[in-house]
């Protein structure tokens, strides 16, 4: 049993096979097929994480879109944690008292 995806066009995009389709895989094989004009913006977005496997014959979350994300969630904290602490000391100072410098005696 396969369940299969048809192009505007008319040329199959995608077979599905089972008894069972599980909703993502039909639904982001339908927006795929439509190449992104039918579909909510979610469902576009999803395609850009997931990837159809023809091994597994259903869609795999891509691992590289997800350590790419992660990677720049942590660029951006730390560029926004490096940004309030210099922030902070050019408006307050570093913090620190001045040392007093006692002369030696005798000078």
């Amino acid at each position: 049993a396969a369940f299969m995806v048809v192009t505007p066009d008319g040329v199959i995009s995608r077979y599905i096979y089972g008894v069972r389709y599980p909703p993502r895989d039909v639904r982001l094989s339908i927006v795929e097929a439509s190449q992104g004009k039918t579909g909510t913006a979610f469902d576009r977005f999803m395609l850009t994480c997931y990837r159809f496997d023809p091994a597994s014959r259903r869609y795999e979350l891509l691992l590289t879109v997800v350590i790419k994300g992660g990677g720049s969630l942590i660029a951006l904290a730390l560029g926004i944690m490096l940004f309030v602490f210099w922030r902070r000391e050019y408006k307050y100072g570093s913090g620190r008292k001045p040392v007093a410098v006692i002369p030696p005696e005798g000078a």
